[in-house]
């Protein structure tokens, strides 16, 4: 497993080397050197069965296709400078409707790269040769994309409501945040926000549906070889640990004066509970190489 992560990550290394020169931002800062994509497809890898060079070819670009396709995802994901806008006044932005109009469907340079690495993507997992599974990889990809656009649903409604609630308390507020000259309630939005996260779990797991396609994928391709379970339970706590993970590094990217989004003590047991629980769980499992496979996924996250 590890020895193809390598291959992998080779694969991946140059293919961001040719494009970093053209991109502003360190685009280091937002790669996976964890390689979790292909890590999970490997999953149900015995590193004892033999693949021949032609589909070990195959396989190898598959999986740097769906890591460069992560990478895509990550460029155009929902990041803190959106979150911050969102504080703004929403009442002002709407009132401006052409000033709206000239910013609504702005192409920015991250939506290029990120446009670019969804197309270097498409290159390597179509050398797979497998138009079913490509297709399924754009069907996850969708969802992604509606899942992020669900959650920023969710925190515009926050913010609106906060907003609301301002007019008449805030005087008498006690804990006021000034994020530039709008005014939020620090515990109203803390609390609000852990809310959103716990009532939706599905869709916060949504987001990360192309680790759910590279698990299911790793399972469709070497299951012939074994007898191996899909192990759909255990898939499902990875898929949201890294979610959580995911949802935490955004918060502790924010500025200093949402310092109290930072470490919310929800996420942090969320996340203490499922990776106890998966080790629990993968301690059960048989055969031995299986059990190491997802042993060695769990410290990677």
């Amino acid at each position: 497993m590890k020895s193809l992560l390598r291959q992998v990550k080779e694969i991946v290394s140059k293919e961001i080397a040719g494009l970093a020169a053209l991109y502003p931002n360190n685009i280091k800062k937002i790669t996976d050197p964890k390689l979790l994509h292909a890590a999970s497809m490997l999953s149900f890898y015995n590193n004892e069965t033999t693949l021949n060079q032609k589909f070990l070819n195959k396989l190898l670009n598959l999986m740097a296709g769906l890591e460069l396709l992560a990478l895509g995802v990550k460029i155009h994901s929902f990041n803190p400078g959106d979150f911050i806008n969102l504080v703004k006044d929403i009442k002002s932005a709407h009132a401006n409707d052409r000033d709206s109009d000239k910013n609504a469907g702005k192409y920015t340079i991250d939506l290029l790269f990120g446009d670019i690495f969804f197309s270097r993507a498409s290159i390597y997992i179509m050398r797979y040769n497998d138009h079913e599974l490509f297709n399924t990889i754009l069907e996850s990809l969708k969802l992604v994309h509606r899942n992020k656009l669900l959650l920023h649903q969710e925190l515009v409604e926050i913010i609106k409501t906060n907003k609301i609630s301002n007019v008449a308390g805030n005087r008498q507020s006690t804990a006021i945040l000034k994020a530039k000259k709008y005014p939020v309630q620090q515990g109203y939005l803390k609390n609000k926000i852990v809310q959103v996260i716990s009532e939706n779990e599905a869709i916060m797991s949504g987001i990360n549906s192309l680790l759910k396609t590279s698990f299911f994928t790793g399972w469709t391709i070497f299951s012939s070889f074994n007898s191996i379970n899909l192990q759909y339970s255990i898939i499902n706590s990875f898929i949201l640990l890294k979610t959580f993970y995911d949802l935490g590094f955004f918060f502790e990217k924010l500025p200093g004066e949402f310092s109290f989004l930072k470490k919310m003590d929800f996420i942090e047991n969320r996340k203490q509970d499922l990776r106890e629980n998966l080790a629990q769980r993968i301690e059960c499992l048989a055969p031995p190489w299986l059990k190491t496979n997802f042993q060695l996924l769990l410290d990677l996250h």
